[in-house]
C-alpha cells in the first residue's frame, strides 16, 4: 500500500504528540518523586521521634519502679503522669506517620499509573516512527539513478515520471 505525504505528516504529528506527552509525564514524575522523597524524610523523622518517645517512656517507668521501691508515691505518680504524656505524644506521632505512609502509598500508585501512561505513549511514538520509516523507505524505492549523457553525473528520477531525463540539470542549464 503506497503511503501519501498526508500519512507521513500524520505520523510526524503522532510522534510530536507522543513526545509532548512523554515530556509532560516525565515532569509530573519528577514532581511526584521529589514529593515522595520529602514524605520519606518525614516518615524517618516520625520514626526517630517515636523511638525517642519510647526511650522516654521507659525512663519514666524506670523512675516509677525506683520511686515505688523507695515508697515515694508522689514522685512515682509524677513519673507515671510523664510516661502517659509521652505515650499520648507517641500515639499522635504514630497517627501522623500513618498519614504520611498513606500519602506515600497514594504517590506510589500515582507513579505506577504514570509509568503505564509513559510506556503507552512511548509505544505509540515507536509505532509512528516505524510507520514513518516505512514511508521513507517506500519513497526511496520510488527513485532510481542513471548517468547523464553529457557529463556522466548522477541523475535521480522517480520511476513513475512520464519523461525520464537523459541530461542532468547542470548540463541542461549550460545548453540554454
Amino acid at each position: 500500500m503506497p503511503y501519501s505525504q498526508a500519512q507521513a505528516n500524520h505520523y510526524r504529528q503522532q510522534i510530536a504528540d507522543a513526545q509532548r506527552e512523554l515530556d509532560q509525564i516525565s515532569s509530573e514524575r519528577e514532581r511526584l518523586h521529589s514529593r515522595k522523597t520529602a514524605i520519606s524524610s518525614q516518615i524517618d523523622s516520625c520514626r526517630y521521634k517515636i523511638d525517642d518517645l519510647k526511650r522516654s517512656i521507659e525512663r519514666e517507668y524506670e523512675g516509677v519502679r525506683t520511686c515505688n521501691q523507695a515508697h515515694d508515691r508522689y514522685y512515682a505518680d509524677v513519673h507515671r503522669y510523664n510516661a502517659n504524656s509521652y505515650r499520648e505524644a507517641k500515639n499522635r506521632e504514630f497517627s501522623i506517620m500513618n498519614g504520611y505512609i498513606q500519602e506515600s502509598r497514594n504517590l506510589k500508585a500515582e507513579l505506577d499509573r504514570l509509568r503505564i501512561r509513559f510506556n503507552a505513549a512511548l509505544e505509540r511514538k515507536k509505532e509512528a516512527q516505524k510507520c514513518l520509516r516505512k514511508y521513507h523507505e517506500n519513497e526511496q524505492a520510488q527513485y532510481r539513478e542513471k548517468r547523464c549523457r553529457v557529463c556522466g553525473g548522477i541523475i535521480r528520477y522517480r520511476v513513475d515520471w512520464e519523461h525520464i531525463p537523459n541530461v542532468c540539470k547542470d548540463c541542461k542549464a549550460k545548453r540554454s
